[in-house]
């Protein structure tokens, strides 16, 4: 939060007044004395004109860093380099949910085999092309 209030050339009474807070409470959050609760995050990420994402750049992926991320990553990776996969992915974004629920369904129908989503973080297939 301290780079972006002095980023955006803000004192810490600036952005403290913007939130309805002290400068001693922005000096806590910033210090990490206080944790800053989600609904204070979004509002100092509006009060200074930023996404709440912006909080977040650079952090790493906890689930894409793990193991099973990773494995999770491949596996994705594998479908998109197929042509079918590709355009499967896009038909898939253009349709309702219900009816990618439903186009799922007869997938697994078609391929009993193949493991459910839970299953597959645990276990890494290889992907035959």
């Amino acid at each position: 939060m301290r780079k972006a209030r002095e980023a955006r050339g803000l004192r810490q009474a600036d952005l403290a007044g913007r939130l309805g807070v002290t400068f001693q409470q922005i000096q806590k959050y910033e210090s990490g004395e206080t944790r800053l609760s989600a609904s204070t995050l979004v509002a100092a990420g509006r009060a200074m004109g930023l996404p709440v994402e912006a909080f977040f750049t650079g952090l790493p992926d906890p689930i894409a860093g793990s193991p099973q991320g990773r494995a999770a990553t491949a596996r994705a990776s594998d479908l998109l380099s197929m042509e079918e996969g590709r355009e499967m992915a896009l038909a898939m974004r253009s349709l309702p949910v219900d009816q990618r629920r439903a186009v799922l369904d007869l997938m697994r129908t078609l391929a009993p085999e193949a493991p459910p989503a839970a299953q597959a973080l645990k276990a890494p297939r290889s992907v035959t092309r």
